[in-house]
């Protein structure tokens, strides 16, 4: 088989579109003991696919046996845990119940006065404008700041995206 051939199959085996019959001829050409040098990473990776010989450990069926068994036993104690459920569900109602009574009634005996949680900062109407005004100008200051990096960011982001496209688009 002609390494010609050999490139053109394998970039067919990667990109998934050989049959059956190809990929046997592939393997057959990389089980020789002689490849050329610049296949042999090809050849490390697909018999790599191909390696039939997977040890199977003594004990997997005791294993095997041994997880089914604990799962069993998982089973058993849940619905050991269900029936404790049961037996203890309706005091758990009674406890919950007089629990939310109490809470209702300690709620509405509460005398303590909330602290009004938007206040008034500002008597004069326009010292309170002048105030929002510098808070909003700081705001806008920092925010310009901020976005200056982030532009610089996205200018390099397309370019980089650019070249991405180029190298995908002109290698197909």
């Amino acid at each position: 088989m002609q390494i010609e051939e050999i490139h053109k199959l394998l970039d067919r085996f990667y990109k998934g579109e050989t049959s059956l019959d190809e990929e046997k001829r592939l393997s057959d050409f990389f089980r020789q003991e002689v490849v050329p040098k610049s296949l042999e990473e090809d050849r490390r990776v697909f018999l790599s696919f191909y390696d039939q010989n997977v040890p199977i450990p003594s004990d997997l069926e005791q294993r095997i046996s041994a997880l089914i068994d604990s799962f069993d036993d998982d089973r058993k104690m849940k619905s050991e845990r269900t029936g404790m459920r049961r037996l203890l569900s309706p005091f758990l109602v009674v406890a919950a119940s007089v629990l939310l009574v109490f809470g209702i009634r300690f709620f509405v005996q509460s005398d303590n006065p909330k602290p009004a949680l938007m206040a008034d900062t500002y008597q004069n109407p326009n010292d309170a404008y002048r105030a929002t005004m510098h808070a909003l100008q700081l705001f806008s200051d920092n925010f310009e700041k901020g976005m200056q990096p982030i532009e610089k960011a996205a200018v390099h982001v397309e370019k980089t995206q650019k070249i991405i496209h180029q190298t995908i688009y002109t290698k197909q």
